[in-house]
Parts: structure tokens; C-alpha cells; sequence
């Protein structure tokens, strides 16, 4: 599966996640995992410990919190709360990412059509 979403087709260990060689899982860190934290928060999945509330960053630790993020996202995405992010998770992943952004895109749109003092 090729991953739509250029915040995931950039970053290795998020490509290889998306094929099973290996998941993301309990235990990985670094670059990858602060990609999926990223984007977790950004789809409206609270990480108050990973961020210090907000504070920071996320860690880039993938953590009790973490997983229990991710198995809230499987939930609320039909799947299997695993807590193991590869394909399958990966692919709803990117196509909730891919959506978001085309609608963020269309609301820049939209707002830069707007005659100038419009509010």
C-alpha cells in the first residue's frame, strides 16, 4: 500500500509499519512513533503524557499511553484493538490523515476567497 499522506510516505520506520516489517508495537520509539503520536493528536486523540499537556512535543516513546491511544483509534475505526499499528491500522491512518487534509485544504481555500474586513 502506498501511503497517501506525505507526514507517513516520508518517514521510514512509518513505511515499513504500513507493510508488517515490523509494526509499530509497545516498546518502538524514536521517529516513527513521534510521526503516529503526531498525527493521533492531530486526529483528535488526546496524549496529555506524551506532550506534558501540551507542553511539548509527543516523546516519540510508544508507551502505555500511547498504546492505549491507538487502541482507541482502532475502535473508533473498526478494527481489530490490537494496539499494534501495521497495515491495516496504517491504512486508516493515512486515509483519516489524507481526509483531514483535504478538508483543511478546502477550508485555506475558501478563506483566501473571502473578500478582505469578511469574517
Amino acid at each position: 500500500m502506498a501511503l497517501q499522506c506525505a507526514r507517513f510516505s516520508s518517514e521510514p520506520d512509518i513505511v515499513r509499519a504500513s507493510t508488517n516489517s515490523p509494526p509499530l508495537r509497545r516498546g518502538s520509539h524514536g521517529d516513527g512513533v513521534h510521526v503516529l503520536q503526531l498525527a493521533l493528536i492531530d486526529l483528535g486523540f488526546a496524549m496529555p503524557i506524551s506532550t506534558k499537556n501540551g507542553a511539548s512535543l509527543p516523546d516519540g516513546i510508544f508507551g502505555a499511553e500511547t498504546l492505549k491511544t491507538v487502541m482507541a483509534f482502532q475502535k473508533a475505526n473498526g478494527l481489530v484493538a490490537d494496539g499494534i499499528v501495521g497495515a491495516h491500522t496504517m491504512e486508516r491512518l493515512d486515509k483519516a490523515c489524507a481526509a483531514q487534509s483535504a478538508v483543511q485544504a478546502r477550508a485555506d481555500a475558501f478563506s483566501s476567497d473571502k473578500p478582505k474586513g469578511l469574517s
